[in-house]
Protein backbone atom coordinates (compact mmCIF):
# COMPACT_ATOMS: atom_id res chain seq x y z
CA UNK A 1 0.00 0.00 0.00
CA UNK A 2 1.34 3.47 -0.93
CA UNK A 3 2.32 5.88 1.80
CA UNK A 4 0.56 9.23 2.11
CA UNK A 5 2.65 12.07 0.73
CA UNK A 6 4.49 13.97 3.47
CA UNK A 7 4.70 17.76 3.37
CA UNK A 8 8.36 18.17 4.27
CA UNK A 9 8.18 21.92 4.74
CA UNK A 10 5.31 21.54 7.19
CA UNK A 11 7.27 18.91 9.14
CA UNK A 12 10.22 21.32 9.29
CA UNK A 13 7.95 24.14 10.54
CA UNK A 14 6.47 21.86 13.20
CA UNK A 15 9.93 20.85 14.40
CA UNK A 16 11.12 24.46 14.43
CA UNK A 17 8.05 25.50 16.41
CA UNK A 18 9.12 23.09 19.15
CA UNK A 19 12.85 23.86 18.83
CA UNK A 20 13.19 27.49 17.80
CA UNK A 21 16.99 27.61 18.05
CA UNK A 22 17.64 24.34 16.21
CA UNK A 23 20.28 24.51 13.49
CA UNK A 24 19.43 23.10 10.06
CA UNK A 25 21.69 20.05 10.53
CA UNK A 26 20.00 19.21 13.83
CA UNK A 27 16.57 19.49 12.18
CA UNK A 28 17.69 17.16 9.37
CA UNK A 29 18.88 14.59 11.90
CA UNK A 30 15.73 14.83 14.02
CA UNK A 31 13.45 14.43 11.01
CA UNK A 32 15.57 11.56 9.69
CA UNK A 33 14.90 9.76 12.99
CA UNK A 34 11.17 10.21 12.27
CA UNK A 35 11.64 8.77 8.79
CA UNK A 36 11.44 12.04 6.86
CA UNK A 37 14.34 12.76 4.48
CA UNK A 38 15.02 16.50 4.04
CA UNK A 39 18.07 18.45 2.93
CA UNK A 40 19.81 21.12 4.96
CA UNK A 41 19.11 23.54 2.10
CA UNK A 42 15.34 22.99 2.43
CA UNK A 43 15.53 23.42 6.20
CA UNK A 44 17.49 26.65 5.77
CA UNK A 45 15.00 27.93 3.19
CA UNK A 46 12.04 27.23 5.46
CA UNK A 47 13.74 28.56 8.58
CA UNK A 48 15.39 31.69 7.26
CA UNK A 49 13.41 32.61 4.14
CA UNK A 50 9.94 31.32 4.91
CA UNK A 51 6.74 32.78 3.41
CA UNK A 52 6.17 35.11 6.36
CA UNK A 53 9.45 36.90 5.80
CA UNK A 54 9.04 37.23 2.03
CA UNK A 55 5.54 38.67 2.48
CA UNK A 56 6.89 41.31 4.83
CA UNK A 57 9.66 42.16 2.39
CA UNK A 58 7.19 42.52 -0.50
CA UNK A 59 4.88 44.68 1.59
CA UNK A 60 7.81 46.94 2.47
CA UNK A 61 8.74 47.29 -1.20
CA UNK A 62 5.16 48.16 -2.15
CA UNK A 63 5.02 50.87 0.52
CA UNK A 64 8.34 52.31 -0.61
CA UNK A 65 7.26 52.31 -4.25
CA UNK A 66 3.96 54.00 -3.40
CA UNK A 67 5.75 56.64 -1.35
CA UNK A 68 8.22 57.30 -4.15
CA UNK A 69 5.52 57.83 -6.76
CA UNK A 70 3.22 59.99 -4.64
CA UNK A 71 5.74 62.41 -3.18
CA UNK A 72 5.37 65.92 -4.56
CA UNK A 73 8.29 67.80 -6.04
CA UNK A 74 10.27 68.06 -9.20
CA UNK A 75 13.29 66.04 -10.08
CA UNK A 76 16.37 67.42 -11.79
CA UNK A 77 15.24 65.67 -14.95
CA UNK A 78 11.84 67.42 -14.75
CA UNK A 79 13.52 70.80 -14.39
CA UNK A 80 15.78 70.14 -17.37
CA UNK A 81 12.76 69.26 -19.49
CA UNK A 82 10.94 72.43 -18.39
CA UNK A 83 14.02 74.50 -19.25
CA UNK A 84 14.06 73.01 -22.75
CA UNK A 85 10.40 73.94 -23.24
CA UNK A 86 10.97 77.46 -21.92
CA UNK A 87 13.94 77.89 -24.26
CA UNK A 88 11.84 76.69 -27.22
CA UNK A 89 9.10 79.20 -26.35
CA UNK A 90 11.55 82.09 -26.25
CA UNK A 91 12.04 82.65 -22.55
CA UNK A 92 10.15 82.76 -19.26
CA UNK A 93 7.78 85.58 -20.32
CA UNK A 94 6.63 83.61 -23.35
CA UNK A 95 6.28 80.45 -21.26
CA UNK A 96 4.11 82.29 -18.70
CA UNK A 97 1.90 83.60 -21.52
CA UNK A 98 1.59 80.07 -22.87
CA UNK A 99 0.66 78.78 -19.41
CA UNK A 100 -2.01 81.49 -19.04
CA UNK A 101 -3.53 80.51 -22.37
CA UNK A 102 -3.33 76.84 -21.43
CA UNK A 103 -5.09 77.55 -18.13
CA UNK A 104 -7.91 79.37 -19.91
CA UNK A 105 -8.37 76.43 -22.27
CA UNK A 106 -8.49 73.77 -19.61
Amino acid sequence: MAQAKINKSQKIREHLAKNKNAKPKAVVEALKAEGVEVSTALVGQVKYHGPDKSKRRKAGRKKAAAAATTQPGLTVSDLRNVKKVVDRLGGIKQARKALDVLQELG
